[in-house]
Formats: C-alpha cells, sequence, structure tokens
C-alpha cells in the first residue's frame, strides 16, 4: 500500500457512520411527531372541557369551537357540584426493523360552577357553623 493513497476511505468510512446518522435522524423526527400529537391532544381535551364547562354553567364562552370525535365527554354530580369528566388517548404502531408501540391516555375532570349556585352554597356552609 502507497502511503499517500487515501482513495476509497472516505466512502467506505461514510458507507459505515451514515446509516446510523440517517436512523438517528428518523427515530428523532418521528419520536418529535408523536410528542407535537400528545401535546395537541392534551390541549385539546382541556379546551373541550373548558368551553363545555362555560356552555353549561352559562358564564361565558371562550370563543374555541373544538369539535373532535376522538375525545369523549360524560357529566356526573359529585356532591354539589356537578363534573365534566373528559378523556382521549393516543396511539402509535410503527412496523419494520424496529416496532415500536406506544399509547397514552388523558384525562381530565371540570366542575361546572354557577357563580349564584356557589355563593348560596357557601352562605348554607355558614350558617351551619
Amino acid at each position: 500500500m502507497i502511503a499517500g493513497n487515501r482513495k476509497g476511505t472516505v466512502m467506505v468510512e461514510a458507507a459505515l457512520v451514515m446509516p446510523l446518522a440517517l436512523l438517528v435522524v428518523i427515530t428523532l423526527l418521528v419520536m418529535c411527531v408523536f410528542l407535537y400529537q400528545e401535546v395537541h391532544q392534551s390541549s385539546n381535551l382541556y379546551q373541550n372541557l373548558l368551553e363545555e364547562s362555560c356552555y353549561e354553567s352559562q358564564t361565558g364562552t371562550t370563543g374555541y369551537n373544538i369539535s373532535n370525535d376522538f375525545i369523549f365527554l360524560k357529566k356526573s354530580r359529585l356532591r354539589q357540584f356537578p363534573q365534566i369528566h373528559g378523556e382521549t388517548s393516543i396511539s402509535y404502531d410503527s412496523r419494520g426493523w424496529v416496532s415500536l408501540h406506544s399509547q397514552n391516555k388523558f384525562e381530565a375532570n371540570r366542575y361546572i360552577i354557577k357563580e349564584m349556585d356557589y355563593i348560596r352554597w357557601i352562605d348554607s356552609l355558614k350558617s351551619v357553623e
């Protein structure tokens, strides 16, 4: 081998390193997309709960009209005040050399409080004391 002849060494090194670098970049992109979807879905859940709570208590509007088919809202009554419970989930499946399965479930609660009912409830508590 001649000491100054380095033809092909860069090509061999690139053939070894580039697939790994490409795999790392693609993995980071997929993770960023999934994290964005998680944040977006939990934000939609919160906005839907806020809009529904304002509508039910007739205290105002938020200006958001988010309708998402993947968010389920149900009403329940806990002690004095009614409550809205929302839940949604997001899942990601990848197939290929590396198979990934990730699923997150988001749940949130929000009370429906009308100001006059709240004031009456506080007054009734004070009269009991």
